[in-house]
């Protein structure tokens, strides 16, 4: 049977679920294409193929077997995005799959990609050392920088890891090398900059003793900062508790008095930028004003401020309302069709009737 029509019949087998029957033809379609064809004629989907329905059937690790294969054989082919992915299907199924992260440092650097090789190489590092592996891993990511020799970004990088987990030694070899592949390439200024590391490393002064590090200790950053058990002081200009009252500090506000009546505001005393009235003032009574308490704040008013528009310190006494109690008895209902308003305005009370 030819490899379309394995396909087909295993086509048919999924379409009735029957996943185990349908495996065992994809498997059987696999062996016939590596027998009739050499290198490079193995068709990657198949696995991945397969890796599906052995998750379908219930055998996660079986389905991780067939998706490693699968992006191994499309690295090899030159699909790196594929392998990629597929290593994200691997990751997805089991996140523990450590070996992978390093797979995934190696497809990043083969695109060039240094910033998503270094984060894979981390995370590779940190789980290896969390099962006491840290030696291996350090080989297996020294093996990777050989293995991409011609990027010095990823010899850089490797140095990098190696300091923020004290290996200095290892880091300087690792300088020196690169410095001889630069050499090797022509590349002298670089080689110079790098032997200039190399020297500004062997310089450095070993800090104060600390506690030692055991052998499985992987630190890669150290941000320095450290918790106080001392009170922060509040900054100038903020609350230090919640507890503390906020008092409102005066707007400066512009008021514009023209329209009330009450004469011109002292600016000085409101607090703001008083709109003043451009009319001569008038002189407030010493008498009255003697007996008097003026409030921080507040303007004081005379019956002199009080006139109006046509009348202006025409009088002294504030104007009365004259009411007539025949015209509207006090106490009685009332059911007159006469309206009075009364009108708080400018100067003297307006007072008028509309019946």
């Amino acid at each position: 049977m030819n490899l379309d029509k394995l396909k087909e019949a295993a086509r048919k087998f999924e379409q009735r679920e029957e996943w185990r029957r349908a495996i065992d033809v994809y498997l059987k379609a696999i062996r016939e294409a590596e027998d009739a064809g050499g290198e490079g004629t193995q068709d990657p989907a198949l696995y991945n193929r397969v890796g599906d329905l052995e998750l379908k059937a219930g055998d996660s690790l079986a389905a991780l077997r067939a998706y490693e294969q699968a992006a191994e054989l499309y690295a090899d082919q030159g699909f790196f995005n594929n392998a990629i992915a597929l290593c994200g299907k691997i990751l997805r199924v089991n996140p523990s799959r450590t070996a992978t992260y390093l797979r995934l440092a190696q497809l990043h650097a083969r695109k060039n990609f240094v910033g998503e090789a270094k984060k894979n190489l981390i995370e590779y590092l940190d789980r290896m050392n969390g099962v006491g592996q840290l030696e291996e891993a350090f080989t297996a990511v020294k093996l990777f920088a050989d293995q991409f020799h011609s990027n010095p970004e990823i010899r850089l990088m490797l140095v990098e890891l190696l300091r923020a987990s004290s290996r200095t030694e290892e880091a300087k070899e690792q300088l020196e090398k690169l410095a001889s592949e630069l050499e090797a390439r022509g590349d002298a200024t670089g080689a110079r900059r790098t032997r200039e590391r190399l020297h500004a490393i062997a310089d450095e002064r070993p800090g104060p003793a600390g506690p030692r590090r055991s052998s499985n200790d992987l630190i890669f950053l150290d941000t320095g900062d450290r918790a106080s058990d001392q009170p922060v002081a509040p900054l100038e200009g903020l609350v230090a508790s919640a507890s503390e009252e906020l008092v409102a500090e005066p707007a400066n506000l512009a008021i514009d008095v023209t329209e009330h009546g009450a004469g011109a505001l002292d600016a000085s005393v409101a607090g703001g930028d008083a709109l003043v009235d451009a009319r001569p003032a008038e002189a407030t009574d010493p008498d009255w004003a003697a007996d008097v308490t003026q409030l921080e704040g507040l303007d004081l008013i005379t019956a002199d401020g009080v006139g109006g528009e046509d009348d202006a310190g025409a009088g002294d006494d504030l104007p009365l309302l004259d009411v007539d109690e025949t015209t509207m008895p006090l106490g009685d209902e009332y059911t007159g069709s006469t309206v009075w308003l009364v009108e708080e305005g400018p100067g003297a009370a307006a007072l008028g009737g509309d019946s």
